[in-house]
């Protein structure tokens, strides 16, 4: 389900100007990314 959420270069691309760390943009990526297969799934069940 991945590949229907937005790549984790595009977050961070997003995410670059952000006064945070590293970590914590992955740790939003990895949220983000998860939030988005709870949504597909939660669509097509």
């Amino acid at each position: 389900m991945r590949a229907l959420s937005m790549s984790h270069e595009k977050y961070l691309e997003f995410l670059k100007d952000l006064d945070i760390t590293e970590d914590e943009k992955h740790l939003i990526i990895n949220h983000l990314i998860e939030l988005s297969e709870q949504l597909y799934r939660g669509l097509h069940d």
